[in-house]
């Protein structure tokens, strides 16, 4: 921490992500509409348990549990990098946005129960499990039904 003379600036390095963050999501769009839950949340799951920005996102969901600032920066990144990409995508306006959000805010709620928190129930079953289990909710949000 040395480096960074603050657990904030720590944090803030921390954050430093590759473009393969939102190429993952926007590549959950490539497919046919209908699958867009599924492969959503199967992209979702990939970069956060199966890419070379696990760890410092892991370490940006850990520090948003104790740290105001640190908690600040996630909900900026999300909204910012993953929001913005996800809502023009489903329709636009406040409530495509706003549909975005609800979305992310379950997949984020999910690496949490599986990767923090280690809930067995969610951190015993495979991504294919989950993606399969969660995606009619996720298609439901993002098709504004």
């Amino acid at each position: 921490m040395q480096f960074f003379k603050s657990k904030d600036g720590l944090f803030a390095a921390s954050l430093t992500l590759s473009d393969e963050v939102q190429d993952h999501i926007t590549a959950a769009f490539d497919g046919p509409r209908d699958r867009l839950g599924q492969n959503l949340a199967v992209a979702f799951l990939n970069l956060w348990e199966d890419s070379q920005d696990r760890p410092p996102l892991m370490a940006a969901l850990r520090g948003a549990a104790s740290n105001t600032y640190a908690a600040e920066q996630l909900g900026q990144f999300v909204q910012n990098r993953l929001v913005k990409v996800i809502g023009p995508k489903v329709g636009s306006g406040p409530e495509a946005a706003r549909r975005a959000g609800l979305v992310l805010s379950m997949l984020m709620g999910l690496v949490l129960t599986r990767n923090i928190v280690v809930v067995p129930l969610t951190a015993d079953l495979t991504r294919a499990e989950i993606a399969q289990t969660i995606a009619p909710s996720i298609q439901i949000l993002l098709d504004g039904a």
